[in-house]
């Protein structure tokens, strides 16, 4: 007895031997084919390895977690391609008998693990479905528009009546879906394209030259737009939005994936204009980049589809972008992981676009990840390229907590990142990065009140950008702006003190204009966000520089002819913006100096 007992014991260590680099489905089978003996010594190895039904216990401690935070919510999990409902991650808690108080924090999503929960039916409760709806309920799984999941078919009455979130459905024709649906369908596709087909050896590499590109690109944009708020000539608006669309045809070369992501930033700040005239110049400038990127890409180009749906109604432009980079996000780093190079660039985008719809949380959680990538990076690599990402970084930080009132943290950022410029080796790098971070100081200053430290500081930055990029660089034209105003503010202002101090009466109140009259065009002018804004008389003085007129070329269904839904507002004659805003700034301070 001893002795069959001895044999089968050594055959049984030999047998877990050969299982023990086997995966998971073979070494069941093989376990199953050696008897029962075997088969409950294998079960001891899955408590010891703590599985549970294919599924790791720290997954499901993840899915319990996330319950706990979304409490009432319908969240269904897919773990390593097994579909997990509330009720079965409920079930595995009763069976475990874990204690809550002994988990870490919330971790984040490990790989191999989704999930999602179900958006409400439109109509109102989803016990209001119709029967056609009832009857799609794989259909309407929320992890439908996924690839790699075919079919789900749900037990659960309420997960089979709810409705799919909007930004996961790929479907083969989006077209009877709204604009804002569509849009996030086109740029699903771009997103995983880029991951398909990303290399992150070759992306760090190349990533500099895409980043140069498209940084120039976007200068440029920037150009025409800035010339446009400046109510500059019809002549240097037109000689600007030429030299953006000529850049446009190089694109093509490039990933779709950061080609996007610097296109979604130009229509963004494009939709930013408040009266009339300059919301219909801008609007027309995001027109002809969108038809020059179809005419390079193709009509049916991903691309293409993304921005001409996009630009349909610019009233939801900033949520909608949002949106998009927020799945591009999710996308990328499932795929290539949080410190993948594209991301940053990617963070970047999702910061500007929080900074311009004023949503302070989601700018500064943005500006802060990418400062922690950037930060990693560059102490990892210690390369030109990363220095010059972190010091891009420590200009966005800095601006973005001066954009909402945060002037302490500002000031810290400023002062650490022209400490971190004297690390450049490259001249002309260290000068852009340091006149990036002189410019937010400058704007600092203006906001205390110190003018002429203000205008100075101005005047630097305004010859270092022009020694770099030359006289046609928006910042340049920004800061020559800003000089105008200061010195056109300080001249008012002594001339009042004068007045009053003499007794003598204020003739130049009444023109002031005259008081500006050796500088080119500042009565016409006006600072950004404060005063009112000079309007052509008559809008048609500048169709001549798109051929192709949207009033002229009505359009039909999914092309650019819907470029806007919303009405052109009546003009109407700006009063003079002068005469309420002296002898000091009013209450239109704090809007001018967030640029």
């Amino acid at each position: 007895m001893r002795v069959k007992n001895g044999r089968r014991s050594a055959r049984l260590s030999q047998t877990s031997i050969n299982i023990k680099g086997r995966s998971f489905p073979r070494s069941w089978r093989f376990s199953d084919s050696k008897g029962s003996m075997l088969e409950c010594h294998y079960k001891t190895y899955i408590k010891k390895w703590r599985l549970d039904k294919k599924n790791k216990q720290s997954d499901i401690i993840f899915a319990f977690q996330k319950l706990q935070e979304r409490q009432g919510k319908d969240t269904a999990f897919l773990i390593r391609g097994q579909l997990r409902s509330r009720e079965n991650v409920g079930h595995y808690w009763k069976r475990t008998r874990l204690n809550p108080a002994r988990f870490s924090p919330v971790p984040h999503t490990p790989d191999g693990v989704e999930y999602r929960t179900p958006s409400p039916s439109v109509g109102g409760n989803s016990d209001e479905a119709e029967p056609e709806d009832t009857r799609q309920g794989a259909g309407r799984s929320p992890f439908a528009g996924d690839e790699h999941v075919t079919l789900f078919q749900y037990i659960n009455q309420g997960l089979a009546l709810a409705s799919r979130s909007p930004s996961l459905r790929l479907l083969s024709s989006p077209e009877p879906l709204r604009a804002q649906d569509q849009a996030l369908h086109y740029a699903k596709v771009l997103f995983q394209t880029h991951v398909e087909r990303a290399d992150p050896n070759l992306d760090t590499v190349f990533l500099g030259e895409v980043t140069r590109f498209l940084d120039k690109l976007i200068a440029r944009a920037y150009s025409a737009l800035v010339a446009i708020d400046q109510n500059m000539s019809l002549i240097s608006i037109q000689s600007r939005l030429l030299d953006t669309l000529e850049l446009i045809p190089g694109m093509v070369k490039y990933d779709c994936g950061y080609v996007t992501m610097s296109l979604l930033r130009i229509i963004v700040s494009c939709g930013q204009g408040t009266q009339s005239w300059t919301s219909t110049m801008n609007r027309m400038v995001s027109r002809q980049i969108v038809e020059k990127t179809g005419n390079a890409y193709g009509v049916d180009h991903p691309v293409s589809l993304l921005l001409r749906t996009l630009i349909r109604s610019f009233g939801g432009v900033l949520a909608t972008s949002e949106m998009i980079m927020l799945s591009g996000k999710d996308i990328m780093a499932r795929g290539l992981g949080h410190d993948y190079a594209g991301m940053g660039e990617l963070l970047r985008c999702l910061c500007d676009v929080s900074v311009s719809s004023g949503s302070m949380n989601s700018a500064l959680k943005h500006a802060n990840e990418l400062y922690s990538m950037c930060f990693c990076r560059r102490r990892k690599y210690m390369t030109e390229s990363s220095l010059t990402s972190f010091l891009l970084c420590l200009s966005q930080l800095a601006m973005t907590h001066f954009t909402f009132g945060n002037y302490a943290e500002s000031d810290f950022w400023i002062e650490e990142g022209l400490r971190t410029c004297c690390q450049g080796q490259s001249p002309s790098k260290r000068a852009t990065a340091r006149a990036d971070f002189l410019y937010c100081r400058a704007l600092a200053m203006g906001k205390h009140g110190q003018w002429s430290a203000a205008f100075e500081v101005f005047g630097e930055v305004l010859r270092q950008r022009m020694r770099v990029y030359g006289a046609g660089d928006y910042a340049a034209m920004q800061c020559g702006e800003h000089m105008q105003w200061i010195r056109y503010h300080h001249l008012e202002k002594g001339q009042h003190l004068r007045a009053a101090e003499g007794g003598c009466q204020n003739e130049g109140r009444g023109d002031p204009c005259a008081v500006g009259q050796d500088e080119p065009r500042i009565d016409g002018r006006r600072e950004p966000s404060v005063h009112g804004e000079a309007e052509p008389s008559n809008n048609k003085d500048f169709a001549h520089l798109w051929p192709n007129h949207p009033e002229q070329h009505p359009l039909a269904i999914g092309q650019v002819e819907a470029w806007t839904d919303e009405q052109p507002q009546q003009q109407q004659q700006p009063e003079t913006h002068w005469d309420d805003q002296l002898p000091g700034l009013s209450a239109g301070e704090d809007q001018w100096w967030r640029m």
